[in-house]
């Protein structure tokens, strides 16, 4: 499938096989010197996707990688990225609103309310399925693996982002909430390219090409679907 907009030659096969097989190591190659600098995990990632064999135009989706270690390189990127943090700012600022708003839960001045799920106050569409798209993947990891989100958008299915956590509300006085809460997002996504985001300048030389694997019948190159789960903590005053 050739995603909307698309740039010329993305997703379209290579002319024969033969040509395919020629280009794939140098591709191969190529991506294995550009990953070099986001790490091993990374590389990995993206070898296994070149080297995924397929049969006609599917081939067999390995299980989903998990990276749960808290203190690797990419939990740590998916933990900073802009997307993570303006997700638990909205959060953040729902569950004050919330217990603002509701007399039962409001603790009297200078109390906390009890440790409480974020689905005490909040909707399961306010958590799941959220509008998370990575960006920058000549630098990012999140951008690199991930980039955007959407219904059916690889073999393995949906790319989907989902946040979770607990939380404490202290009454500081002066209509004013303190909150502390503990977050955990989950991110599920697959490394391919169609459909996908093919970046934009330097990054379509490289996308270009795998893309065309991809999408070359027969050809080495297929879906590597993943899985990012993170946790990060915060406090504010509203």
């Amino acid at each position: 499938m050739i995603p909307p907009n698309a740039p010329p030659g993305f997703c379209v096969p290579f002319a024969d096989k033969v040509e395919a097989l020629k280009q794939h190591p140098l591709i191969v190659a190529a991506m294995f010197l550009f990953t070099d600098k986001f790490g091993k995990d990374v590389q990995d990632l993206w070898m296994k996707y070149l080297n995924n064999p397929k049969s006609g135009t599917k081939g067999t989706l390995p299980p989903r990688q998990l990276f749960g270690n808290q203190s690797s390189r990419v939990v740590n990127e998916f933990r900073q990225d802009p997307e993570t943090q303006k997700q638990k700012d909205r959060i953040m600022k729902l569950l004050a609103d919330r217990v603002r708003s509701n007399p039962v839960l409001t603790p009297p001045p200078g109390g906390s309310t009890a440790l409480l799920d974020f689905r005490t106050v909040l909707k399961d569409s306010e958590l799941l399925d959220l509008p998370m798209s990575f960006g920058d993947p000549a630098n990012k990891i999140p951008g690199l693996i991930a980039g955007g989100f959407g219904k059916a958008a690889s073999d393995a299915g949906d790319d989907v982002r989902n946040a979770d956590g607990k939380f404490i509300a202290t009454n500081l006085g002066l209509n004013t909430l303190q909150i502390r809460a503990t977050f955990t997002f989950d991110v599920l996504d697959c490394v391919d390219f169609c459909p996908g985001a093919p970046g934009s300048g330097a990054a379509l030389a490289v996308t270009i090409p795998m893309s065309k694997l991809e999408a070359t019948p027969d050809v080495p190159t297929y879906d590597v679907p993943f899985e990012v789960i993170y946790g990060l903590s915060d406090i504010q005053t509203f």
